[in-house]
């Protein structure tokens, strides 16, 4: 596991502070990334990725409340799905995990709890 996962993300929610510049920041106005110059990337390619990035920290919150409701309402998930939102959160706890049993396994009737054996 390298150093930078144990890192929290710089507080959102993340803000453009000069668009021609590509420079975005968080709350605390610190620097969070700054895209290309403008004509190292098309002018669509460039705004897409700078929305992206603005609205990470947002699109993670919620894929973590969608990860904790389908966990309360017993709702398994693909663990690709844990997967993503376990890198994503570096630096938080790991979310719970209902698991999709696998349908080889014939005793393998109800969802199953796994740990994450990277954390």
């Amino acid at each position: 596991m390298s150093t930078i996962s144990r890192i929290p993300l710089s507080p959102g929610p993340w803000r453009a502070a000069n668009l021609d510049r590509g420079t975005i920041i968080d709350q605390n106005d610190r620097i969070v990334a700054r895209l290309p110059k403008a004509g190292e990337l098309s002018f669509a390619t460039r705004s897409a990725n700078f929305s992206a990035i603005v609205h990470a920290p947002e699109l993670l919150q919620a894929l973590r409340e969608a990860a904790y409701w389908l966990h309360v309402t017993g709702v398994p998930a693909n663990p690709a799905f844990y997967d993503l939102i376990d890198r994503a959160s570096a630096g938080m706890p790991p979310i719970p995990r209902l698991t999709v049993p696998d349908p080889r396994d014939a005793n393998s009737i109800e969802a199953v709890y796994i740990s994450n054996p990277n954390r």
